[in-house]
């Protein structure tokens, strides 16, 4: 069973994504700091990393470096309700992300996201 991790500031976003992802059997950690995260990368091995692009202790494309520096073979789909001049989703998906998700998305797109980056589908935006 794949393992996930996800990291977002938004308690209601980390309930909700886990109980998606829960409920299609999938095993998964929730993180709202990406310090706290990254401190459990250090001893735990995940399939995949579901981060929100705006967070306040460092964002999704700092979690996107830090996975290309030291976890490569780990796939990230970045997640974001920001648009307009602020859509960083773009530029996450130029850094490395498979896959990119705008908030709010449903479970189905939650999970077609999760699937093809696990599966190792080429970079693409599921919203």
């Amino acid at each position: 069973m794949p393992k996930i991790m996800i990291i977002d500031d938004s308690l209601s976003v980390l309930e909700s994504v886990r109980d998606m992802l829960e409920s299609a059997g999938l095993e998964v950690g929730v993180f709202s700091r990406w310090t706290d995260a990254a401190l459990t990368l250090q001893s735990e091995t995940v399939d995949l990393i579901v981060t929100d692009i705006y967070m306040p202790d460092g964002d999704g494309l700092e979690v996107i470096r830090a996975r290309r520096a030291k976890w490569p073979e780990v796939p990230i789909v970045a997640m974001s309700g920001m648009g307009g001049a602020r859509d960083m989703l773009k530029v996450a998906r130029l850094m490395g992300a498979c896959q990119t998700l705008r908030k709010p998305f449903s479970k189905e797109q939650l999970l077609a996201a999760v699937g093809a980056a696990i599966q190792g589908s080429p970079q693409g935006q599921s919203s």
